[in-house]
Formats: C-alpha cells, structure tokens, sequence
C-alpha cells in the first residue's frame, strides 16, 4: 500500500498564526504531522486567490470577508496584509525543503485536493489522507474506502462511515445537498430557511434519501414542495440581478458553490497545465541550509528555527 498526503497548507498557516506564532513554524508544524504517519508523497494545497468558477457562480462568494477586514483596526489589516504575503512566500520555502507544492490561481486548495483524490479513489493501490480542519474536505472522504480526513491538533481521523453517521448522508450528492441547505457562513453561502430548520431531523433525512435518483432539478423541486419554503434567507436584489428571481435557480448555484469536484470541472487549459506540471513535480532532495537561509531572510521577518523533527523530515538540515 502506498500512503499520499494532501494538506491543506492556509488552514495550517492560519492556525498557527492565529496562536500567535509566526507563520515559519508551519514548517515545523507540517514536520511535527507528518512524523507519527506512515513515510509516503506529501502534495501541499495551497490557496492562491480565490476561486474563479465560484465566483462567477456566486458573485458575493466570500465577500463578507473583505467587507468585515475593512471594518478592522488599520494595525489589524496590516498585519492580515503581511500574512497574505509571508504566506504566498511559503511554496518556495516547502520546495527548498524538497516538498512537492500545488498552487494554482483561482483554484483553492479543496478543489486541488478534490483533483489528486480523483486520481487514486478507486485504483486500489494508495491510501490517501487529507490533513486539514475544514468540513469542506469531508466531500472527498465520503464514499471511499481509501481516504480518511485527519485533524491535526486532535490527532484524530475521520472516516466515510463516520461522516455519513454524524450528517445523515449516504454520498457526496447528498453532502453537497445539505451543504447547500445550511449554507456555509465563512463562504459567505446563505442558507435556505425552512430548509435549513429541518436538518438532522427525521424530515431532512426522509428528504435527502429519497431524491437519491432523480436531477438536481428535481430535487429541489422535491424539496421545495415537502417544506413549503419558497425563499431565500439572502439579499433579494443581488439574485434579481443574476435572474435568479426563484428558490430552484438560488439553490442550483448554491449546490455549484459548495462542491468542490464541481468547480475542479471548471478549470482553464492553463490551470489544468499547471496542476499537471506542479503535480508530478515530487520533491525528493533538499536544498543547501545556506540557500534556505538566504530565503528566510529575503521572505520572512522573521523565522522559528527548525526543529530536531523537521531535521529529520526534510533531510540533510
């Protein structure tokens, strides 16, 4: 069995910046992981923008997050400014170790992993773990046997069967359903409002098990019809302006929006390329200490020295 790991690179540098060190030591964070799993390919998803497809599904996508940094202390946006720049520094920092990084514009790190997982789900030879925190990546896990989710403060992993028990689903389309059901607040992705209430509940169960064949489209219509909600909890005139002036158009972008395997489907020759090309570029040697050192002086302000783990994980250090 060969082991390959996706870790969600922003989430990693966002917990630990949010722990107030400073966003060198995701190197040896993503060291201090790695060393208690099994040796295999490590693949670093990496978010650079946001995602282009969602966006022109969803114009508003995320954007509460901007509106709510404007709102921020000028020392606080600063300090958002510089992480946004210390973080896109750190592909050529994980390469330099010899780590095999993935960053695409306007592709997010779900969809990156969404793509990789594509590749080895049903081949019968990898088993495939997703290093992250994000419920996102839960799509990925669901209907497989050879990938698992594994939440790195708790140590703990997380499986089909679990997912399945905890969100009373039976597959990704459900998972994508409900998704697009309860909304997504850090996505900025409204939720449905009846719909919404009944989650968990012997309806919402009754509901999403039944439309297991038919259309998306005749799903919601399904759904719209057992519950008797015929709006959205959202701005009225933002869907006015993209002619989504009813429940079944609103819900079709929100399901778009909230799976990632769709937005992987959307991507450009170029992003494709790219993906290619980052993907079967595996690292396997690390560079000289002195040339690591001229890259922490010219990236980092400053820089949490590697440890005896992160030595070892990444080579001749």
């Amino acid at each position: 069995m060969k082991y390959k790991y996706v870790l969600d690179t922003k989430l990693a540098a966002y917990y630990i910046s949010q722990r107030g060190q400073n966003i060198s030591s995701i190197f040896n964070k993503v060291a201090e992981i790695l060393y208690d799993l099994p040796k295999g390919d490590v693949y670093l998803a990496f978010d650079i923008g946001h995602s282009d497809f969602r966006e022109s599904v969803y114009e508003e996508y995320k954007g509460q997050r901007r509106s709510q940094m404007d709102k921020c202390p000028l020392e606080e946006q600063e300090a958002h400014k510089q992480f946004n720049i210390d973080y896109a520094s750190l592909v050529e920092g994980f390469n330099l170790l010899g780590m095999c990084t993935v960053a695409i514009d306007g592709v997010e790190a779900d969809d990156i992993a969404s793509l990789l997982c594509k590749q080895w789900e049903n081949d019968g030879e990898h088993k495939v773990t997703l290093i992250t925190l994000d419920q996102d990546w839960y799509h990925m896990v669901i209907g497989t046997d050879n990938i698992r989710l594994y939440e790195f403060p708790a140590k703990e992993f997380i499986y089909d069967k679990g997912i399945q028990k905890t969100h009373g689903v039976k597959n990704r389309r459900e998972f994508s359903i409900l998704k697009a059901i309860v909304g997504d607040a850090s996505d900025n992705l409204k939720f449905l409002n009846n719909l919404a209430k009944v989650k968990g509940g012997k309806l919402f169960n009754d509901m999403i098990h039944d439309i297991h064949e038919p259309t998306n489209e005749e799903a919601i219509e399904y759904i719209i019809e057992k519950t008797k909600d015929n709006h959205l909890y959202t701005v009225h005139d933002f869907h006015v302006k993209h002619g989504r002036t009813t429940i079944k158009e609103a819900f079709m972008s929100n399901i778009a929006v909230a799976d990632p395997f769709q937005d992987c489907t959307h991507m450009t020759t170029v992003q494709e390329e790219a993906f290619v090309a980052q993907r079967d570029g595996i690292k396997t040697e690390c560079c000289d200490p002195v040339e690591f050192s001229a890259y922490t002086l010219k990236h980092l302000k400053s820089f949490a020295p590697l440890s005896e783990k992160a030595k070892k994980i990444y080579g001749s250090f």
